[in-house]
C-alpha cells in the first residue's frame, strides 16, 4: 500500500521481483555513489510514501521493526 524510494542505490540483489515480500535481514540492494555523491561516498537515502501520496520520515517505522 505504499511506495519506497532508494536513492544512490548501486544495484538490487539478484532474484528480486516487483511486489515481492522481503524478510528482515534479507539483502535487497547495494549502496552506491551515483548522482552528485563524491566518488567513494557510498550511502543510501531511503524514503517512504504510505498510500503513495506524501513522503514521511521512515525512521519511526524502521526503528519499530528493526530494534
Amino acid at each position: 500500500g505504499g511506495d519506497y524510494c532508494y536513492a544512490h542505490l548501486d544495484g538490487y540483489a539478484a532474484g528480486l521481483v516487483d511486489g515481492q515480500r522481503v524478510a528482515r535481514g534479507q539483502v535487497i540492494g547495494y549502496n552506491g555513489d551515483t548522482g552528485n555523491a563524491a566518488p567513494g561516498a557510498y550511502h543510501l537515502h531511503f524514503g517512504m510514501r504510505p498510500g503513495g501520496i506524501t513522503n514521511v520520515n521512515p525512521y519511526p517505522t524502521v526503528r519499530a521493526v528493526c530494534p
